[in-house]
């Protein structure tokens, strides 16, 4: 009988597996993005759970064209053998068709950045930004009552920034109203 990983521990080999699958540096936002996207650890967990790695020796910060990216260390690719196996085959085979899809997305130049931060009175800021190059194009802090409501806002963020960009734009410039008169 199998015996696979749960709770931390599960999660620490995950986050190796995505590292090493990328076979590039990866940003905390890039980590997400396939983390949410399959359903593998909401975003607290997530944010602890490399910042444990990182604090263990198992993942650098590396500085890299998105900023801040993490790769797996020396130390960690001498146990992560030792571990991956105990993480189910489709869990793995699914993260590395994932990447395989979306690798080119993840690494595009247009980059959504997302945090949240507990408030001491209740609720969470969920920080959010929509990056392109190195010029932000759009940041804003909302705060959401729960910590589900700070996850939804952070995996869908991705996906809305876009169509909120334009509907902000859209709102505040007046765009019809400033077009050209055309000359008869």
């Amino acid at each position: 009988m199998a015996h696979f990983l749960s709770g931390d521990s599960k999660n620490k080999v995950i986050i190796l597996y995505i590292v090493e699958t990328m076979q590039d540096i990866i940003s905390r936002n890039q980590l997400s993005a396939v983390a949410f996207d399959l359903d593998l650890i909401n975003y607290f967990e997530l944010q602890q759970t490399i910042n444990d790695l990182e604090a263990n020796g198992y993942i650098a910060a590396v500085p890299s064209k998105i900023g801040q990216g993490y790769g797996l260390t020396e130390k960690a690719r001498e146990v992560y053998p030792v571990f991956v196996e105990q993480i189910p085959l489709s869990v793995r085979a699914n993260i590395k068709k994932y990447i395989g899809e979306n690798k080119e997305s993840l690494m595009s130049e247009d980059m959504f950045y997302t945090n949240c931060l507990a408030q001491p009175a209740g609720g969470f800021d969920v920080v959010l930004r929509a990056a392109e190059r190195d010029r932000v194009l759009l940041s804003m802090v909302i705060n959401v009552p729960t910590v589900e409501y700070a996850n939804q806002a952070v995996r869908n963020w991705s996906k809305a920034a876009s169509a909120i960009y334009k509907d902000i734009l859209d709102s505040i410039l007046d765009v019809k109203q400033s077009e050209p008169k055309k000359e008869e």
